[in-house]
């Protein structure tokens, strides 16, 4: 059962799928306005899950929704573990149209099609065949589905994505060179982190924010 093992790589699958489902729930709650917690409306209508960022959370939900089809047209899981991969396949879906991100919405659809070529290519069942279809389709309905209602919105936040990762850069390169070779310490970079403000819609909540750069949290 070591990570080379089919029953590993099944067990990793389910997995990720679980943390699709969750993050992809929540998406969906805060997209109905429904957020206890105090981060509430940090990026205004858009839904960030527990990734706390949009960008994240829709290239997340777009990677896993292949995955949530491939299981559920695997005929060797049982009728209710092909269920849940179909629910999953929905909510990454939706989730990732919740989140508003452009990025999001093009992994959405390219995962799809290209899970559908592989699903022709491969599997010889028409039911299979179908399933596999249904990926390209319902990714170029979400994807049609914003463009029509939000195209304005996207372009505004693909905008604001990029200027909002241009700044942490920005951030992240100007403390390494004051402190190029002590390091700032954890837990410095809001000190640093005002230009982060005016993409923000909240800025109240920057001083809980994280860094945005995996460079710079890594190091």
């Amino acid at each position: 059962t070591g990570p080379a093992s089919i029953s590993f790589a099944a067990g990793l699958a389910d997995w990720s799928l679980a943390a699709a489902v969750l993050t992809g729930f929540y998406a969906l709650c805060q997209s109905a306005g429904i957020d206890p917690i105090i981060w509430k409306g940090a990026f205004g209508e858009r839904a960030f899950s527990t990734l706390a960022d949009p960008e994240l959370l829709g290239v997340f939900l777009g990677a896993l929704f292949p995955l949530a089809l491939a299981r559920a047209t695997d005929p060797e899981l049982s009728n209710p573990r092909r269920l849940f991969a179909r629910a999953a396949a929905l909510v990454c879906a939706l989730g990732a149209l919740a989140a508003g991100s452009p990025a999001g919405l093009l992994a959405l659809f390219v995962s799809g099609a290209v899970y559908a070529l592989l699903a022709l290519r491969f599997h010889r069942d028409p039911a299979l065949r179908a399933e596999g279809l249904l990926g390209l389709v319902v990714g170029t309905i979400v994807l049609a589905t914003a463009a029509y209602w939000g195209g304005g919105a996207l372009r505004e936040n693909l905008l604001a994505g990029l200027a909002r990762h241009r700044l942490a850069w920005d951030t992240a390169l100007n403390i390494s060179s004051q402190f190029r070779w002590t390091g700032s310490g954890a837990g410095s970079f809001p000190a640093a982190y005002g230009a982060y403000k005016p993409v923000i819609a909240d800025p109240s909540l920057v001083s809980h924010a994280t860094a945005h750069s995996e460079p710079l949290e890594m190091a």
